[in-house]
């Protein structure tokens, strides 16, 4: 499985003072950082959703957070907490996963205690779910 988080807003991986940092700071518009155990990949610039998930290799499963203008099924999110509404209209949604009593949907509602549920949801309905491969998008209605 992975995992794609879209950030609206700036974001920094490198810390000041480390190598990764100065490569950045000397104009690098591309650095790597590699381990036995795990790589990351720092570009300076942003990249549209295909190219980044082009790059994604070897998994079953990639979820993507945010980018919710994209033409992706999607899973609707809404915290009562946050005082906010949902991103979209619930029915465009495939399913949606709330605390709030109110959300009256035509689609599934699960409650964010529902963790199995959901992935029981998703994996019954994964050919509603957006395709990809290697370069491809494949959009299917929920």
């Amino acid at each position: 499985m992975a995992v794609i988080k879209h950030d609206a807003h700036h974001f920094d991986m490198d810390r000041p003072g480390k190598d990764s940092w100065r490569f950045s700071q000397a104009g690098a518009e591309v650095s790597v950082i590699t381990s036995p155990e795990k790589t990351a990949v720092v570009e300076q610039r942003g990249l549209p959703l295909w190219e980044v998930l082009s790059r994604v290799r070897d998994v079953d499963l990639i979820l993507v957070e945010g980018y919710k203008n994209e033409p992706l099924t999607q899973i609707g999110l809404c915290r009562a907490a946050s005082g906010k509404d949902f991103t979209a209209p619930v029915e465009r949604f495939a399913a949606v996963v709330t605390d709030r009593m109110d959300v009256a949907a035509v689609v599934p509602v699960f409650s964010f205690r529902d963790a199995e549920a959901v992935a029981a949801f998703i994996e019954t309905n994964k050919s509603c779910f957006t395709r990809f491969d290697h370069g491809a998008l494949e959009i299917t209605a929920p």
